[in-house]
């Protein structure tokens, strides 16, 4: 994942953000930058790079802060799921919970030299993560987060199996297990990360493997976690009236509240179960969750990398190899070899 020539292309034009001029005051900026998740609730504009950079982008090896209201800085934002939530009651996280997602342009930005931390250096333009704790720090705030959505998940399938009195079906059972196990399990990994603290140079900070080890997890599970919760809603979210208006009128609410209500639940408590399931895993919110828990922290292959660099093969190999010495081979005899029955040699 450290090798630039994984990452070279060959383009016609130049995008990407780059330093265009070098001045007595500062450096200019021109070119684009993803992406910038929550760019536009932010004050500051952190520009580095993660992905190496080949040797003749020596013009991209850039970092350097710069204010996001900065002369020449322009977002352009995906389209936010608040503005297009009915409701608070019916879209109850995509009316609060957007974060926003935006690729910043950078045009004829001016940068003065005291923002610029990183210049013209290639290989420690993305070393710098990785020889102080920022990255394994950064991706561990991460997994904390995705442990507290993981939680929230599982509140969802338990209440969906309770509400409709299928939890003493083993087949529920397994699958509200599986998850279980799930939850259980980053638990143990954020435990271990904290555990097995390691000094890095001067540094302490939470454990590299562990930490790329429940980060591969994480960015391969989340799908298949949503969905298996969304089989357990079923058709359920599809049951429910558009929006809650239909309740304020008198009749309605006495249809919706006779005909909708299953055993023990109300129609109301059905109601609100499934407006929180399905904005949390069905929805566009939902959707863009699923793709940027797989996305977020890179490909697929960066994150296989990471656990190949961070595993110690030599320690492992050395056991084996132990063994293999452990094991004496007999001595070649002098005397006749002996035969089978058959008469050959055996």
């Amino acid at each position: 994942a450290r090798n630039p020539e994984m990452y070279a292309r060959k383009t016609s034009i130049a995008h990407g953000l780059q330093v265009t001029a070098e001045k007595d005051d500062g450096i200019i900026l021109n070119g684009m930058k993803l992406l910038g998740t929550g760019a536009a609730f932010s004050d500051e504009i952190w520009v580095g790079n993660l992905l190496p950079l080949s040797p003749d982008q020596k013009a991209q090896a850039v970092t350097c802060a710069v204010p996001t209201a900065a002369n020449g800085v322009s977002l352009w934002v995906r389209k936010p799921f608040e503005k297009y939530a009915v409701t608070p009651f019916d879209s109850p996280f995509s009316s609060r919970f957007d974060e926003s997602d935006a690729v910043a342009i950078f045009d004829e930005v001016k940068v003065p030299w005291e923002r610029v931390f990183l210049l013209d250096d290639v290989q420690q333009s993305r070393e710098m993560y990785f020889r102080t704790p920022s990255h394994v720090m950064g991706n561990h705030q991460s997994i904390v987060r995705y442990h507290e959505k993981l939680k929230i998940i599982l509140g969802f399938a338990y209440k969906a199996a309770e509400m409709n009195n299928v939890l003493q079906v083993p087949a529920v059972r397994e699958a509200l297990s599986k998850l279980a196990v799930a939850e259980a399990g980053l638990r143990g990994w954020i435990a271990g990360q904290i555990e097995d603290a390691e000094t890095f140079s001067p540094y302490l900070h939470v454990n590299r493997r562990q930490l790329y080890a429940a980060l591969n997890w994480c960015t391969n599970s989340y799908n298949q976690i949503t969905e298996s919760v969304r089989e357990m809603l079923g058709a359920g979210p599809f049951l429910m009236p558009a929006d809650v208006s239909a309740l304020t009128d008198p009749a309605l609410r006495q249809t919706f509240e006779r005909y909708w209500a299953a055993g023990e639940a109300s129609a109301i408590d059905r109601l609100k179960l499934m407006k929180l399931a399905w904005d949390y895993l069905g929805s566009d919110f939902a959707a863009r969750h699923t793709q940027y828990e797989r996305f977020y922290a890179g490909p697929q292959f960066v994150h296989a990398f990471y656990n190949f660099n961070n595993c110690p093969w030599d320690e492992h190999k050395r056991h084996v190899e132990d063994l293999m010495s452990s094991m004496e081979v007999p001595d070649v005899s002098e005397e006749k070899p002996l035969r089978s029955a058959g008469g050959s040699p055996r």
